[in-house]
């Protein structure tokens, strides 16, 4: 199971004893939701005019189910709490190579972590956003009289 499925560029398996239970493969590989086409309906013509040309995918959210496997319950509270504040900490980059593709996922809400706890494994259930757009993580906040200018090259200033 090792080199499976990594998260935020770490082996799952080596270093939470965490993998994938086989329905989240199905839901990473399920489509995306389209974003609703343009329309007109003008009270000039008869019915409306969608315009379908350059059609583009949405955002959405995935429940992803991983399975986790220790030989002891104290082993398997460690590994879930470190497990938890990984994926808990803004977006994470999430590698399933069986699939050949890397996913850029965050959870928006920490009440979206299910546990189901066993001796020594359990389930943790996940709801996950997907944006697809390009995610703008801020290092720092502008102070009230300040403002932050994001320059071409991506380096951020304040003015």
């Amino acid at each position: 199971m090792t080199g499976e499925l990594f998260i935020n560029d770490k082996d799952a398996w080596s270093t939470w004893n965490v993998k994938l239970a086989d329905n989240s493969y199905e839901n990473l590989l399920s489509p995306y939701p389209m974003k609703s086409y343009i329309e007109n309906e003008s009270r000039s013509q008869d019915g409306k005019q969608v315009f379908i040309t350059n059609p583009k995918k949405n955002s959405r959210q995935i429940i992803l189910i991983f399975d986790i496997t220790c030989s002891s319950r104290s082993e398997y509270l460690t590994k879930y709490k470190d497990f938890k504040n990984e994926i808990s900490n803004g977006q994470i980059k999430l590698a399933v190579t069986s699939i050949d593709e890397t996913y850029y996922l965050y959870m928006e809400d920490p009440q979206s972590l299910d546990m189901g706890i066993g001796f020594t494994d359990g389930k943790v259930a996940v709801r996950f956003t997907e944006p697809l757009g390009e995610t703008i993580i801020y290092d720092v906040l502008a102070t009230e009289g300040q403002s932050i200018l994001i320059t071409d090259d991506n380096k951020t200033l304040l003015i």
